[in-house]
């Protein structure tokens, strides 16, 4: 998913990117050189990945680079809040993503969660 918001004549752009998928290094190259701000939402778990579109580097130096362009890090940890989720479930989704990615420097003050259209009941 991308959301995008952008002002005409190079005032402001900004664009978030959930997952920060194997699209994350392509999405970061193009906008670092249009001078777009990338606010991605980050899946801790990806974080030492090394995509092939990446030149050889990992989500956190991607992650790293955006911050020094003015990017913010969003939380996310794809993992589904349902209807029967306990309350170990909620800290999975909430509090420790935003931890972890904390703990590396980062100030998170967004979080983006799993689902979509009737998400508590999707498996």
């Amino acid at each position: 998913m991308l959301f995008g918001r952008c002002l005409c004549y190079g005032l402001f752009g900004e664009f978030t990117i959930d997952d920060a998928n194997k699209f994350l290094p392509l999405v970061y190259n193009l906008c670092h050189e249009l001078g777009v701000v990338v606010c991605p939402a980050i899946i801790t778990s990806n974080l030492n990945t090394v995509y092939d579109t990446a030149d050889g580097k990992t989500i956190k130096e991607i992650c790293d680079l955006i911050v020094a362009d003015g990017g913010e890090i969003l939380s996310h940890s794809g993992k589904f809040i349902k209807a029967d989720s306990t309350k170990q479930d909620y800290i999975d989704v909430f509090r420790t993503p935003k931890q972890t990615l904390e703990s590396l420097g980062y100030t998170v003050r967004g979080i983006i969660t799993a689902g979509g259209t009737n998400y508590l009941f999707n498996g």
